[in-house]
């Protein structure tokens, strides 16, 4: 049987040049040959997408679209020259109005849900989802934080701050002389259960580093962050601890259910691109879309 036009997308030579540069003026570098026809299929997705909405009639009586396409023959100046909203819509849609960026967008969106939808599927077991964070531990184990004290050095003097450290050292009392010694600081001279991908955001990889391998009860320091110096006192360290099944499972859940959803949508456009047929700009050779 004879495949129809609309079994054919055609990226011309034209669309891939328009492409690569795009990628270029974005990325400041030209891409390479993989992840130009990574691009390219991108395009041709895009444009499978658009066919099967318009197919499934997604566009008509969608409100945002027919608000666009309004709005652009009115911008034409074509507004006034039909009776009604209906004549108005049609000339548009003859004018290939519906072309536009942002209305093609939608329509990608809206049938990207639908390739997500689950057909029946029966909701993730208790079983499922352990699997699940069995195969994904690293989201769902509690962190290691730190609570510690610090002395705060603005004017990033190392000589200051070693004699500083050494009074603090020192001191029988060193934690109530913080406030005197201490220049201020917007997050506060104490800092309590802080994780230590928080703390790396924060104050930078080495100083973590540093603060979660000091000894409790120590002063250590100078440390070197983006705000200054700091001489940093630990007062304690909680090691990583697996939480309850419970208390992770809705998070957990979540995530399974996200994945599915991806995987679903990934099997479904394949079986769209199945479909069509490409002609590509660079070769103009048919090919199989799914060897694009």
């Amino acid at each position: 049987m004879k495949k129809s036009d609309r079994d054919v997308i055609r990226i011309s030579s034209d669309q891939v040049e328009s492409i690569r540069l795009d990628y270029a003026k974005q990325a400041g570098q030209q891409p390479s040959e993989i992840q130009l026809k990574a691009l390219v299929q991108d395009k041709v997705d895009e444009e499978i997408l658009v066919r099967e909405a318009r197919r499934l009639l997604l566009d008509k009586g969608d409100e945002s679209v027919r608000l666009r396409l309004i709005s652009k023959m009115r911008a034409l100046g074509e507004g006034a020259k039909y009776a009604s909203e209906e004549e108005l819509l049609q000339k548009a849609y003859d004018l290939r109005l519906d072309e536009d960026t942002i209305i093609r967008r939608h329509l990608v969106h809206k049938m990207q849900i639908l390739l997500a939808q689950s057909d029946g599927d029966p909701a993730p077991s208790d079983d499922d989802i352990k699997k699940f964070i069995e195969q994904n531990p690293q989201p769902y184990e509690a962190a290691s934080r730190v609570t510690f004290s610090q002395v705060f050095i603005a004017s990033q003097s190392n000589k200051k701050a070693l004699s500083l450290l050494r009074k603090l050292q020192t001191s029988p009392d060193s934690l109530a002389l913080i406030e005197t010694l201490s220049d201020p600081f917007p997050l506060g001279l104490r800092l309590t259960e802080v994780s230590e991908s928080l703390l790396q955001r924060r104050f930078g990889q080495q100083f973590s580093k540093l603060v979660f391998a000091g000894n409790p009860g120590q002063w250590i320091g100078p440390l070197e962050s983006p705000f200054g110096l700091h001489l940093v006192r630990v007062e304690e360290v909680s090691s990583k601890r697996s939480p309850s099944f419970e208390d992770i499972k809705p998070a957990a859940l979540r995530s399974l259910i996200k994945v599915r959803a991806v995987m679903r949508t990934e099997e479904n456009m394949d079986r769209l691109r199945k479909l069509y047929l490409t002609e590509v700009g660079w070769n103009f050779k048919r090919t199989d879309n799914a060897s694009l």
